[in-house]
């Protein structure tokens, strides 16, 4: 439950801004991303309360209101 910026902070954010697009969001490390990989079921549907789940639902919600038909 705790974070730890492994890869340090804000990096994502600056580049963003560079490059005048949103950031989707920032994926938690979580082993249970690469289970749910290797078995063939998502994090986002074996356990979707998570919260990586909840960040790559928010991602994709994003990325889908990007391409909607005008």
């Amino acid at each position: 439950g705790e974070t730890m910026p492994i890869f340090g902070s804000g990096g994502g954010q600056q580049l963003a801004a560079e490059l005048n697009t949103p950031l989707l969001g920032q994926i938690p490390l979580d082993p249970d991303v690469c289970t749910g990989g290797d078995t063939g079921k998502p994090i986002a549907t074996a356990n979707p309360n998570s919260p990586v789940s909840q960040v790559f639902l928010q991602m994709a919600g994003a990325i889908a209101n990007t391409f909607q038909p005008v």
